[in-house]
């Protein structure tokens, strides 16, 4: 369905703000609405030549028809944010490694150390604009996945997801530097893209599960306790 809002829906794990509101999705746990307390979230590569960017957000249950099967778990690493873990990420010859902070977040790029980002893109063959404070990149670019190990699992993120064309003749890279002391990671839509993510408030944890690249669904699914429908 399409929507026209003027904010952001309350998907926040806890409310920090100091409004003491609770955010409707832990609302919604606590009121026992859902049918298991967590969502699931799947991104479509944006076409460009389409205009579509589609996404599915599944209240109250995994999302088995966009995603497959779960491949493994993170725990929460902290009582305010969406934040979890890895023990290392990395692209070709590059490789950071360590408990590594992650948060997952909602917007398009993957965030990082700006030393790190650094390396990355000059694997991938991307130049910094600075008039933009993006880098562009040859819309054809091969380059090494990007790679992100957590446990015994490791994550790939395929250039595809990495790419995204914004003109005929323009593509950017979708990493990006965080603040210049900066050490976590933000993980926005590429991550998601290749990934499902599921956010299990109840256990506490992330959940991942790849992402099929064609959507089977077109609408906003809830999952209630007795009951199943669709907006």
């Amino acid at each position: 369905m399409k929507v026209e809002f003027d904010g952001v829906l309350g998907l926040a794990y806890t409310a920090n703000n100091g409004s003491r509101i609770k955010p409707f999705i832990v609302w919604a746990i606590n009121q026992a609405a859902l049918r298991e307390p967590l969502f699931t979230v799947w991104l479509s590569h944006p076409t460009f030549d389409s205009g579509k960017y589609d996404g599915i957000i599944t209240y109250g249950s995994v999302d088995t028809k966009n995603c497959g099967e779960v491949i493994g778990y993170a725990n929460f690493s902290s009582e305010l944010f969406y934040q979890y873990r890895v023990d290392a990420i990395s692209m070709g010859q590059f490789k950071s490694s360590g408990e590594l902070e992650v948060m997952q977040e909602f917007n398009g790029w993957i965030t990082g150390p700006p030393s790190m980002v650094k390396e990355m893109a000059k694997i991938a063959g991307a130049q910094f604009d600075t008039q933009h404070s993006v880098y562009k990149i040859d819309c054809n670019a091969r380059f090494p996945d990007l790679e992100i190990e957590i446990g015994s699992d490791t994550y790939s993120i395929k250039p595809k997801n990495l790419i995204v064309k914004v003109t005929n003749d323009l593509c950017f890279f979708m990493m990006t530097h965080g603040e210049p002391n900066s050490t976590k990671w933000y993980f926005g839509a590429p991550f998601i893209r290749e990934y499902c993510t599921i956010f299990d408030i109840g256990g506490k944890r992330f959940g991942f599960a790849k992402a099929n690249p064609n959507m089977s669904e077109h609408t906003t699914t809830l999952s209630f306790r007795r009951t199943s429908r669709k907006l």
